[in-house]
């Protein structure tokens, strides 16, 4: 079976934790229209100052009479809502003006205007085009003009490269070309700093009040306590899906658009982060865990109106896991017998079972308490009868559990997608009336779009949070950075060492002095906050303590005038910088040398996946489920990739995995996790947070960005009449 490029990954070495000795899935960039590794939610770096090739004048500011009106190629179908200049209703638009044009009636960018006079060397002063309309450019040197990313007709989608690199979760970053805005975001990367993600993103509790996580400098929004609206209709800035079905979601932009359209079997709880039931009555497992019964809710119907049954979910289990269907989500599924039939021949999965029309069971290859923690993503929401049978219309028309139906149909060509409230949803329906997906490919230019006035939800970079004012609400990711640190080789190997080297690095100031306000600082070996993760006391080295760094580094068995070396993917923008920051305190604190080595992608996973690393390296990881066992096992377990073994941890986690709940699991996850601090496999550096910004008639107290799927729970919210 030939699989999608972004979905093709090496084998994982042998007695790695996967039973099924595959990769994690998923593991791919999160930021869509980025350079490999470049995390659009760090601070921008300097405009350049030179450029070469014809000077572009400067835009038409004002103008007085008929406004200017693009000219729409012949091929091109222009979005109803598209470009519309705003007017109060049952008057006529305006069609003359004085003043400054607005963008939405901007004329044609300058660079398309021949032009006569080339020039190089520094650009002269003047303006830089701020808006424009049409077509994106396609090349360009010198200063990036700021536009609006918005354009009449299709997205622009440059052709994938036929040998597109893969992405490995050990490592991190792709050195691929920018993708296509059709490509969905890779999950993995090794800094920039890391990418959404690992197999997938999780739960995490400790900064999240009801629906909250931290908020602006005044929790008092003005938003906040007016009247609620309940046909108000929202607009938020996002990225293009690859589609609609169950399938297709696979990480956080698939998840933002396809959440709202179905209704999952558990939900991550906002006030406890663990997995509550939905679609589910109930979830029970067996005495280790390996066989669960699952029991839906009776009176859920389809969009249609037909009934939601055991048999549609088994059925949709088995047409997401069939090999050729090519669903990116289908790796979800591995943990159940009979996945890999299903993936080579197309059959059933021998583990599902159907007891009544509202009860089945699921039979896994191992025993796995976090199993509730999964079934949070829409992957294993069921879709309609009709639309197993007939994917290619349910593609664009899906019909769903959930509480919005998709109005009209959906083109992936366009840069707009509405959704509307399901009147007839047997759950809580959605406070307001409808939700409209403007689409971007590019992070900062969806923020900046916002900072104009454009739209009422965005998640923004780290550079534009200051510039939004209160209006920001930040939520805790998954996204966990680190050194990776090779066992096989010597002074590596020496815990000791790498306990000195966790210590003479000052986490909070670095992430200070580079603007990285979409980070915080690691204080364990997973995500903070997971269900069952240990507290602060799991990593006592993740302080910066430069004399005890010193003095611990004096007693390890770091050969005498060995370089420390730390390898990063040269394609990233943002890795020399943090790989220069661990270098000066590697050298200032344990008074060695340090070499920072950028190497291409494919060539460090390649040395990683083999155990031919020549030294330590930047990496990351997002996990696959909801519980702290998405990290303990894939990072630390036997069979990881960086040569670290620990009999110890390994019985402890899976005591953890063996009990009957994902609640009794918890304490022997964070018991596992305590085990690993004496010997630090890898040194934790950072984790990951979500800038979501809002308007002031979005109820602030009503947000809530799920840390599994890292999608913002649309259903949840509540709109103030303006």
């Amino acid at each position: 079976m030939t699989q999608p490029p972004y979905h093709e990954y090496p084998q994982s070495s042998p007695g790695d934790y996967n039973p099924h000795n595959r990769p994690d899935p998923y593991l791919a960039d999160p930021h869509p229209g980025h350079p490999p590794g470049v995390d659009p939610y760090a601070p921008e770096p300097p405009a350049p100052t030179h450029h070469t090739g014809p000077i572009p004048p400067p835009p038409a500011t004002h103008h007085t009479g008929p406004l200017p009106q693009q000219p729409v190629p012949a091929d091109v179908t222009v979005p109803v809502r598209r470009n519309r200049p705003i007017h109060i209703p049952g008057q006529s638009p305006p069609t003359h003006h004085t003043g400054p044009i607005p963008a939405q009636h901007a004329p044609p960018v300058p660079h398309q205007v021949p032009q006569a006079t080339h020039h190089t060397g520094p650009m002269p002063a003047g303006p830089a085009p701020s808006h424009h309309t049409g077509p994106l450019p396609t090349h360009h040197t010198g200063p990036i003009p700021t536009h609006s990313v918005h354009t009449t007709g299709s997205i622009p989608q440059p052709p994938p490269p036929d040998d597109e690199p893969l992405i490995d979760p050990r490592i991190g970053y792709a050195p691929f070309p920018m993708p296509t805005a059709a490509t969905p975001p890779k999950r993995w990367r090794t800094w920039a700093i890391s990418g959404g993600a690992g197999v997938l993103a999780v739960l995490l509790v400790v900064w999240f009040i009801v629906a909250g996580g931290d908020s602006g400098p005044d929790d008092d929004q003005s938003g906040n306590s007016g009247v609620p609206d309940p046909n108000a209709a929202i607009t938020v800035n996002s990225y293009p899906p690859t589609g609609l079905l169950p399938g297709d979601s696979v990480d956080e932009i698939g998840n933002t658009a396809v959440q709202p359209l179905y209704t999952t079997l558990t939900r991550t709880d906002p006030n406890t982060g663990l997995p509550a039931n939905m679609l589910a009555e109930s979830i029970t497992g067996d005495d280790d865990a390996r066989e669960w019964t699952i029991t839906l809710r009776e009176g859920w119907t389809f969009h249609n109106g037909e009934p939601v049954t055991a048999e549609s979910v088994v059925d949709s289990w088995n047409y997401v896991a069939a090999g050729s269907m090519d669903f990116p989500a289908a790796p979800l599924f591995r943990w159940i017998e009979g996945y890999d039939n299903a993936q080579e021949n197309d059959d059933d999965m021998s583990g599902l079972s159907i007891v009544d029309d509202t009860t089945f069971t699921v039979r896994l290859d191992r025993s796995w308490a976090s199993f509730p923690a999964t079934l949070i993503y829409p992957a294993f929401a069921p879709l309609a009868p009709e639309c197993v049978n007939a994917q290619k219309s349910c593609a664009t028309r899906p019909i769903g559990t959930g509480p919005f139906v998709v109005k009209g149909g959906w083109d992936p060509g366009t840069t707009t997608l509405r959704y509307e409230r399901w009147d007839e949803y047997p759950g809580d329906e959605p406070a307001y009336a409808s939700v409209e997906f403007r689409f971007y490919t590019d992070t900062n230019l969806m923020g900046q779009d916002y900072l104009a006035g454009s739209g009422d939800l965005a998640r923004i970079s780290a550079d534009q949070v200051k510039n939004a004012g209160e209006g920001v609400t930040s939520f805790p990711t998954g996204e966990f950075g680190f050194i990776g640190i090779p066992h096989y080789l010597d002074g590596y190997a020496d815990a000791v060492f790498r306990r000195a080297l966790s210590l003479a690095i000052d986490r909070e100031g670095i992430l200070a002095d580079s603007g990285y306000t979409h980070r915080r600082a690691a204080d364990g070996f997973t995500a903070t906050g997971y269900p069952g993760s240990a507290d602060d006391s799991a990593c006592e080295d993740c302080a910066f303590a430069p004399d005890e760094a010193s003095a611990l580094f004096d007693q390890s068995d770091w050969p005498k005038d060995q370089t420390f070396e730390l390898a990063y993917a040269g394609e990233d923008k943002e890795a020399p910088r943090l790989a220069a920051a661990i270098c000066e305190a590697v050298t200032t604190t344990l008074g060695i040398d340090c070499e920072q080595v950028p190497l291409p992608y494919a060539t460090l996973r390649e040395a990683v996946e083999n155990d031919e690393a020549s030294g330590a390296w930047l990496g990351s990881w997002i996990p696959e489920t909801g519980t702290a066992d998405g990290f303990l096992g894939p990072l630390y377990g036997s069979g990881n990739q960086f040569g670290y073994q620990n009999d110890q941890f390994d019985q402890a986690l899976a005591a953890g995995n063996q009990q009957a709940s994902v609640e009794e699991a918890l304490p022997l996850y964070a018991a596992a996790e305590e085990k690993l601090a004496a010997y630090m496999p890898v040194v934790p550096l950072t984790t990951g947070v979500y800038h979501l910004a809002h308007r002031d008639r979005i109820v602030e107290d009503s947000l809530y960005v799920d840390p599994t799927t890292q999608a913002p729970q649309f259903d949840l919210v509540e709109v103030n009449a303006a």
